[in-house]
């Protein structure tokens, strides 16, 4: 029986399906970039390229629109993912970030961007439009970057998520702004009227986090009782529906995910939907840099490629200045700050939203609108190029730095971090993972640069020092943790730590590791809360005992030690099978 289907349906997801399965393990193989790939691709069966060809068009993605919308969903997903490995306790900790960087920088940015278009002869309205909308860069790439890298949890992952976050929230009065332009009095700024959109942003953001809180659960109870497939059922209801609410409330729908993974976040369930969710993420946002490359005017770019590339240069030169400074400013650290910069430099996807309202609303003609959608596609292409350069010149500060003052002074200034970690070896690493897996802000140290330079290498944030020296652990402010976890590797500087911690923090919890039971009952007269003597499984009884000290529930304990057994066990596998 047939099935009602026309092969011209199935035309454009076979173009897509085949690109990720053929294409982007060929460029893997080949080492170029997944998300440039995607983009070129993306630029090739375009319309402006490829897509011109009447004799291939029948084969290629031609309703960008149509596809737009199924690709957006790769955003969602993403989001969804990021709000599963937040906390409200992490983000209240990154409320400097948000507020201070990530707001000063959008109007910063603006005002700069602004007054350079003017110089160039542009429009007034023209020149405030620009500025806007290139201020903000793409949550969607430098996220999916991060995430590659496992560096969410990191302070480079934390300061970058701070900044997108705020622009992200910047969208409802940026959209009310750009709608002004359009009025008599286009060129000034309605200060009420953006007011009233921030107010309506902490609103909706508010509201939707409570409400999805309140729902959340209840569901999730009420779907064990449907199996696997009713369980995903909820758990996607829950995100698309939060996310048109926060779309039907103004903000974006990939903020709406984002509190709904947020929400999530603290359930026993959140490495299990995590799971479940990844091979829809990675697909979706695919076709989000694909469909993205098909909207880059190509003929319009290469006649005003001269101006598109000076546009360019001005808005990424603009943007490091600017974030640089503020991420100085606000005590992150060096190598942080420049990496930062280079990441946050390109345009981002809101660009899009802003140039379509401004366009409908008559604001900008066809030929203006172009160039700007050149200037931001372009300069997003650049992306995992600035984050090679950003990268680069990050680890240029690092590398060679065996002075411990010098790795110190990286540590932002005020740090809340609840758990102080000294030792980042074997036991260590494993320590740092469970913390990692419940989004615990911690301080990594080791008295051992060949440890820290691997940490680093494993996307471990780690600074050297010498952790048995009293004027050392001052700068760390034990007195302020939760939890003093030593986990160093040597016997005599285990016991020296745990006599400095206990002087400098009567009050803290110290967690050591011991090699027996006689330096355990040693270390314990020294001040240690707690000794647990090196065997088979001492670190994942290490990580258990510091994650119920910082008051975890007992079953996002016991989903974290499982989560870490399955980790160890497919480690143990590998290293069997290249042995074999």
């Amino acid at each position: 029986m047939a099935s009602g289907v026309g092969a011209e349906v199935l035309i454009e997801p076979i173009v897509y399906l085949g690109m990720a399965g053929l294409v982007v393990p060929l460029a893997r193989r080949l080492g170029l970039n997944e998300i440039l790939t995607f983009l070129l691709l993306g630029v090739i069966i375009g319309p402006g390229a490829l897509g011109q060809l009447e004799i291939l068009q029948p084969y290629l993605i031609t309703n960008t629109q149509q596809i737009s919308l199924l690709a957006d969903l790769g955003v969602i997903f993403l989001m969804f993912t990021i709000g599963l490995e937040l906390s409200p306790t992490r983000l209240y900790a990154m409320r400097r970030l948000i507020g201070g960087v990530g707001g000063l920088q959008i109007v910063i940015t603006t005002i700069l961007l602004t007054m350079a278009m003017m110089a160039l002869g542009f429009s007034e309205e023209h020149a405030i439009l620009f500025g806007m909308a290139m201020s903000l860069s793409s949550t969607a790439m430098v996220m999916h970057l991060l995430s590659e890298r496992r560096a969410l949890a990191s302070p480079l992952g934390r300061a970058n998520f701070g900044v997108l976050l705020a622009q992200d929230l910047a969208v409802i009065p940026l959209l009310f702004a750009v709608s002004n332009l359009a009025s008599d009095d286009a060129g000034t700024v309605d200060f009420m009227v953006l007011g009233l959109g921030v107010g309506q942003a902490i609103i909706v953001v508010i509201a939707m986090y409570s409400i999805g809180r309140l729902v959340a659960r209840p569901f999730l109870v009420h779907s064990q009782f449907g199996g696997r497939a009713g369980f995903m059922a909820i758990i996607l209801l829950i995100m698309f529906a939060m996310s048109a609410g926060a779309e039907l409330g103004g903000l974006s729908a990939s903020l709406g995910a984002l509190l709904a993974g947020l929400v999530f976040a603290s359930t026993a369930s959140r490495h299990q939907i995590e799971a479940d969710i990844e091979p829809f993420k990675t697909l979706l946002l695919g076709l989000f840099f694909l469909t993205s490359g098909m909207l880059l005017p190509l003929s319009s770019m290469l006649s005003n490629l001269p101006l598109v590339l000076l546009l360019i240069v001005i808005m990424v030169v603009i943007k490091i200045m600017v974030i640089g400074t503020l991420m100085l400013l606000f005590k992150q650290g060096r190598a942080v700050t420049v990496e930062s910069a280079f990441l946050l430099a390109p345009a981002g996807e809101f660009a899009f939203v802003l140039l379509a309202t401004a366009s409908s609303h008559d604001v900008i003609n066809q030929e203006i609108r172009e160039i700007l959608l050149a200037v931001a596609l372009i300069s997003m292409m650049t992306l995992p190029i600035m984050a090679k350069l950003g990268g680069h010149f990050g680890k240029k500060l690092h590398r060679d730095q065996e002075d411990v003052t010098s790795h110190l002074d990286e540590l932002p200034e005020n740090n809340t971090s609840d758990v102080l970690l000294l030792g980042i070896g074997r036991v260590g690493k494993t320590i740092a993972e469970a913390l990692e897996m419940q989004n615990i802000p911690y301080i990594a140290v080791d008295n051992r640069m060949n440890h820290v330079r691997e940490a680093r290498r494993e996307g471990i944030e780690v600074f050297f020092g010498e952790a048995r020296r009293e004027d050392f652990l001052m700068r760390l402010q034990p007195e302020k943790r939760q939890v003093v976890v030593i986990a160093l590797d040597d016997p005599p500087s285990v016991y020296a730590a745990t006599r400095s911690v206990r002087k400098l923090a009567p009050n803290v919890r110290i967690i050591t590791r011991s090699h027996d039971e006689d330096s355990a009952n040693r270390l314990r007269d020294a001040g240690a809360s707690m000794a647990i003597p090196d065997m088979l499984g001492s670190s994942l009884m290490i990580s258990e005992q510091t994650l119920r000290c910082l008051g975890l529930p007992q079953d996002l304990i016991s989903s974290t030690q499982q989560a870490m057994r399955l980790k160890r066990a497919e480690r143990l596998n590998l290293e069997d099978s290249l042995h074999d």
